[in-house]
């Protein structure tokens, strides 16, 4: 089964569109179904005909194989739109020659070998319209000619080679419409592979112009991503500069509270300790009768007071320049 999905493959990567991609892929799908189906017919020719008058000899079967497997060679040696083609054209010359070849070695020529040329050839096609895009007219066009020129001048070819029905001296009957209802059949059938053609190469360009906007979509919203994330990397970096701006100002207050914590105590302690002494030596001069040693004795003691007090006072002028 990977050798079969390896063969039908070749090609595809030498194709640029989608619709030239579908179009390798089935050209290899139809040669390989093509072999298989000759191959068929010449196994049940070989068991039901021993002498191969009816079905494929082995040189048939040979060239066959050979030209079925030549477009899968060109496909992948890059030259799709020249196999694509043949695979429009092989399959209708190779069933002209096979009956070709083998009619005149028939004993008797059967009406139905008539009516089954026709029906091969209205059956191959179709085949234009599953490798071939409408949009590459000419290439469309080339491969629809051999099939429309093969049912046109089906008598012709046929008068061309001595083989045709009248010459056969078969009996006619209703022969004369058989190609009244060919020609119909036919471009019923083209119509509606035409037409079934067109809707499916019709919704491929709408899937593939989906996929494009949600391509766009996809990389506006990728863009958009970015620069999401530029803008939450660019936050987090304002939220974390804040962040330790904050931290910085926290402890710069909190360093604060302490020196205020500190200036409160020598408010409270440390500051009226010497003024109360100062007061308490103040007051003695003032109530009391003093002798001259004793006012000496206060007065230096009220000198000591005052110089613990200056020095109070300078640590708390150094805790009010810290704090701000």
């Amino acid at each position: 089964m990977n050798i079969v999905q390896h063969i039908v493959k070749s090609g595809i990567a030498n194709a640029k569109s989608y619709q030239d991609k579908r179009g390798i892929l089935i050209s290899n799908y139809i040669s390989l179904i093509i072999n298989v189906a000759v191959l068929m017919i010449y196994i049940l020719g070989l068991i039901f005909f021993n002498d191969l008058s009816y079905g494929v000899s082995g040189m048939h079967l040979v060239i066959g194989v050979l030209a079925f497997s030549s477009t899968i060679f060109l496909n992948r040696l890059g030259f799709d739109y020249l196999a694509r083609f043949l695979i429009c054209l092989l399959p209708i010359l190779y069933l002209w020659f096979i009956f070709i070849s083998q009619m005149p070695d028939l004993p008797y020529v059967y009406p139905s070998i008539y009516g089954a040329i026709r029906i091969f050839l209205l059956t191959f096609s179709t085949i234009p319209f599953l490798v071939f895009s409408y949009r590459s007219q000419y290439s469309l066009i080339a491969g629809i000619l051999p099939g429309l020129i093969s049912v046109l001048f089906f008598e012709q070819i046929l008068s061309a080679v001595n083989l045709s029905y009248y010459t056969q001296g078969l009996p006619l009957e209703d022969y004369p419409l058989m190609q009244m209802r060919t020609i119909i059949a036919y471009f019923i059938l083209n119509a509606g592979s035409y037409t079934f053609h067109r809707i499916i190469v019709k919704n491929d360009m709408y899937t593939q112009k989906l996929l494009e906007e949600l391509e766009e979509q996809s990389k506006q919203l990728e863009l958009k991503n970015e620069k999401l994330y530029e803008l939450n990397n660019t936050l987090d970096q304002k939220v974390k500069r804040r962040t330790t701006e904050i931290e910085k100002k926290n402890i710069e207050l909190i360093n604060k509270n302490v020196r205020l914590s500190e200036y409160a105590f020598i408010n409270s302690h440390k500051l009226r300790s010497p003024l109360a002494s100062i007061l308490g030596l103040v007051n003695l001069f003032e109530t009391h009768i003093l002798s001259d040693e004793e006012r000496i004795k206060i007065i230096e003691k009220i000198k000591k007071a005052s110089e613990d007090l200056d020095r109070v006072v300078k640590e708390i002028n150094a805790i009010l320049d810290e704090t701000k």
